[in-house]
């Protein structure tokens, strides 16, 4: 363990301590003292080097309300421990399993902040929005130890109950990173008592919404070829280049936003309808009846995850303030629409004989 002298923070995918920290002499920590509930809260899996990333944010930290549980982790954590896997695994291995959990998965730029900040506002629910151990969870799955990686997420579940707030929680609510669409068997088999929820919305709005994204992060339309694997497999959560086959090739003189981007959004309907066929159970929320009918569609929601209904009037507010504000990702005036021949690309992409998916795709609950 060592005291925080200095941050700086370093890409989200590839998030090293020695990168992102300047650090004091280390000194010895009684490792019991990480799950006690004080105040050390679980950031990140560095799988490289076989360890687990604990930062030390206070036992009074209100990450709920954090757009996104990463950067708040980060901006307050004062101090830093390092944990082997071969030493965490042990530590959680009796610890008990939150009592009432949702996993929260989405595909991103669907309003999942947004109901985030819904659940928020029900008294007696805590919802913890994009934590980092998942996403190295997601992007590590060609890991070859399936075993390792059932046991870390099964003790990065557990390690929610010492997150200040959450020992208070009738519910728990975790939100995913979008590239937790690939991993629906492993969360959901490791909280088996648990319930799933998945968001989404029609394929052009979420393209042109994904693109104003990545805008942001400095990419634009046509893309290099040397970025082109990098982003697939971000946006894609790892998925090998594979999928693409025959729909779309990045090694072709021109390789566009809108038809990677038409391709995530397949990926991800897709891998829904395989949980569906593998009976991982999952509640389907669809953003285009969210804003639309709001008051009829959350009543609906919390009826089936169990919240009272009566508590649905105190969060009509949140639709009335953009849920990013203040964040990287807030909307600018600078981000560019898509236009005709975008929308064009993406109908063309969903239309091909190996896809066929229509664009406006209801999901369905099993059952």
């Amino acid at each position: 363990m060592c005291d925080i002298l200095a941050r700086r923070w370093t890409n989200t995918m590839s998030f090293a301590v020695e990168d992102s920290f300047d650090c004091g002499p280390p000194q010895p920590v009684d490792l019991a003292v990480l799950v006690n509930g004080g105040g050390w809260t679980l950031f990140s899996f560095d799988f490289p080097r076989s360890r687990a990333v604990f930062l030390f944010v206070g036992k009074d930290a209100n990450l709920a309300q954090a757009a996104f549980v990463y950067n708040a982790q980060f901006d307050l954590a004062t101090r830093v421990a390092l944990v082997e896997f071969d030493e965490l695994l042990p530590l959680t291995e009796n610890m008990e399993d939150v009592p009432n959990l949702v996993q929260f998965f989405s595909i991103g730029h669907c309003g999942s902040t947004l109901l985030h900040n819904v659940f928020n506002r029900v008294p007696g629910i805590c919802c913890l929005s994009e934590l980092m151990a998942f996403l190295n969870l997601a992007m590590n799955g060609k890991v070859q130890n399936a075993a390792l990686r059932h046991k870390l997420a099964r003790a990065a579940l557990r390690l929610l109950m010492v997150f200040p707030g959450v020992a208070q929680a009738k519910c728990v609510v975790v939100k995913h990173f979008s590239q937790s669409t690939t991993q629906f068997a492993l969360l959901c088999q490791e909280q088996p008592r648990g319930m799933g929820l998945f968001m989404y919305r029609d394929a052009l709005g979420w393209s042109n919404s994904h693109f104003h994204f990545a805008q942001k992060h400095g990419v634009g339309m046509n893309i290099p070829p040397e970025q082109r694997q990098f982003l697939w497999g971000i946006m894609s959560g790892g998925t090998p280049d594979t999928f693409l086959d025959g729909v779309l090739d990045l090694q072709a003189e021109t390789v566009t936003f809108d038809e990677m981007s038409a391709m995530a959004w397949c990926l991800h309907m897709l891998a829904f309808v395989q949980a569906q066929r593998d009976s991982i159970p999952l509640i389907p929320l669809r953003y285009n009846e969210l804003v639309q009918t709001p008051s009829e569609t959350l009543a609906k929601l919390f009826r089936r995850l169990g919240f009272a209904v009566e508590s649905v009037a105190g969060t009509l507010g949140v639709f009335d303030t953009h849920s990013h504000a203040g964040t990287r990702t807030a909307r600018s005036a600078d981000d560019k629409d898509f236009g005709p021949e975008n929308y064009a690309r993406v109908r063309s992409v969903l239309s091909h004989e190996r896809i066929k998916l229509d664009p406006d795709l209801l999901l369905s609950e099993q059952g």
